[in-house]
């Protein structure tokens, strides 16, 4: 007969015994902390051992003894961690979950490669994955943002009383209301075709790029249909390769059931919510760049006080040792493709003669100048002094005969002087992208329009100060570097590096060393040659 121990049991098996397992010898219980076994077990047979995990990791190396893992589902995620940490065989657990006895079709096992996968109305989907694959946790573990009432409900009832009658049936109740939720969004999905959800939280620099990666998966993969959550929605609704482009305030933990595949992120993606029995039969390779993702937050993400954090610097240096750039953050090792070599362009729906002839530039070569950032955060350290892009102006005006045209969303940070045109505020995005795409150059700071203007192929100039040329530079620009200070600081720590120096310096020297003479030089060079 097989041996096995219960680990977490309670009162579930006391008040459940039709589930204690038959045909297995129970040599014994398991507990995470063996000093409360004597009060938890209650009245289950007390002439049995109770082990530690480390205890039963040493016995599994003898002989092969099964665990029975006797918990909510939540606690069994922890407890899966916890035994898996200790050495313990996971291909050896069996999980029942309490929610049996209130009726959720929920039920976690162990599969063949050791992900701990979760089976939710007829759905898989991967709990913890194994160590082989990075080790990582996705969907259900790290849901603290959005599991809402559900999982809180779920982990609620696993901890009342069985005589408190009404709080265990309207929690029973919430449940089931969320769970009927649930099915009807999965009613939407089709057996042979791929729903994907990718969901982000930044600027227009980083919805460029997940443009960009969502061109590659929509040409790499048949079948398949993304939907694209982003702060500016407006912007990527016309996409070809996007069905539905939404806010992402929109997008919450019921609506992600509507999705086989559900990535979220910037930079990098995490895989919040897939199906990856379905993704692995019909996708294979992003099967696997799944397991990259779970790589990826593994080692790029922590917890702390409850709240997920990136740690975007170390993903920086990560992806400039590897000779990759800002672009390819999305999938650094070309699982899905070489991002910095597709021949991504960013359509333009306006009409582009009638956009130039509106502000009077049809007939003639120009020059954008832009000064702003991220946040509206006016003393930001990447911002080039005011006065430097007076200066600047005012030296093309004297040497050449080309319109300067400001442009940008408001005039927050200034509105610069000897410019031809003023255009803060006045222009949409289709607008936007038609000068930016016809201009001679734009002169900015590193940020969201430099990105766009590349996707256009377009030019720019860019003054980088704490910004590393190294990760966000585009070959065919003009990048100056400041170097009045030898590291980059940009993404360091929790952000004050873009409200001061973080060496004390007034006005940072590392946008303040970049001198209008020499980005003038540059200038000159470029529109002599250009000519």
């Amino acid at each position: 007969m097989k041996k096995c121990i219960l680990f977490g049991v309670g009162t579930f098996f006391e008040n459940n015994p039709s589930l204690y397992p038959d045909n297995y010898d129970v040599i014994g219980y398991g507990y995470s902390d063996p000093l409360l076994a004597t009060s938890h077990s209650k009245n289950l047979k007390k002439n049995k051992p109770i082990y530690s995990p480390e205890e039963i990791a040493n016995m599994q190396t003898k002989e092969d003894i099964y665990l029975f893992i006797c918990s909510g589902p939540w606690s069994s995620y922890e407890i899966f961690l916890k035994l898996r940490e200790c050495g313990v065989n996971v291909h050896l657990m069996l999980f029942i979950d309490e929610t049996k006895a209130m009726d959720v079709t929920w039920q976690s096992r162990v599969d063949e490669t050791g992900n701990l996968v979760t089976n939710i109305n007829g759905s898989d989907f991967i709990a913890i994955l194994s160590e082989e694959y990075g080790g990582g946790e996705t969907f259900i573990t790290r849901l603290n943002r959005y599991r809402t009432s559900f999982y809180d409900c779920l982990k609620y009832s696993n901890l009342t009383n069985n005589n408190n009658s009404v709080l265990s049936e309207y929690y029973s109740k919430n449940i089931k209301k969320i769970i009927s939720k649930i099915e009807e969004k999965r009613k939407l999905l089709e057996p042979h075709k791929l729903r994907i959800a990718i969901h982000t939280f930044s600027g227009i620099g980083d919805d460029l790029t997940m443009c960009r990666f969502m061109f590659a998966l929509s040409r790499e993969f048949e079948g398949i249909e993304i939907d694209f959550y982003s702060k500016h929605p407006g912007n990527y609704n016309k996409l070809p390769y996007i069905k539905n482009s939404f806010s992402n305030t929109d997008f919450n933990f019921i609506e992600s059931f509507k999705y086989d595949l559900v990535l979220e992120g910037d930079a990098p993606l995490t895989v919040y919510q897939c199906n990856f029995s379905k993704v692995k039969q019909l996708a294979p390779r992003l099967f696997d760049y799944c397991q990259y993702c779970n790589f990826i937050e593994k080692n790029f993400y922590v917890i702390s006080e409850g709240t997920k954090r990136f740690l975007i610097r170390d993903f920086i240096e990560y992806t400039i040792m590897q000779s990759k750039k800002f672009t390819d953050g999305p999938d650094l090792t070309n699982m899905i493709t070489d991002l910095s070599k597709i021949d991504f362009e960013f359509p333009i729906y306006a009409n582009e003669d009638a956009v130039l002839n509106k502000y009077g530039l049809k007939a003639q070569e120009y020059i954008l100048i832009n000064r702003a950032c991220d946040g509206l955060q006016p003393l930001h350290t990447k911002l080039w002094p005011l006065q430097k892009y007076n200066e600047l102006t005012k030296k093309i005006k004297e040497n050449f005969d080309l319109p300067l045209v400001q442009i940008g969303q408001n005039n927050f940070y200034g509105v610069i002087e000897n410019t031809d045109l003023n255009l803060l505020g006045k222009t949409n995005f289709e607008e936007l992208k038609v000068l930016l795409k016809n201009a001679l150059i734009l002169v900015s700071g590193e940020g969201g329009l430099v990105h766009l203007s590349h996707c256009l192929k377009g030019k720019s100039a860019v003054l980088y100060g704490p910004n590393d040329m190294r990760y966000l530079a585009y070959d065919e620009n003009i990048n100056i570097q400041g170097k009045g200070c030898s590291y980059k600081c940009f993404e360091l720590g929790n952000g004050v590096w873009r409200e001061q120096c973080i060496m004390g310096h007034t006005p940072p020297k590392c946008i303040d060393s970049i001198s209008v003479t020499d980005v003038f030089k540059r200038l000159s060079e470029f529109i002599q040659k250009d000519r």
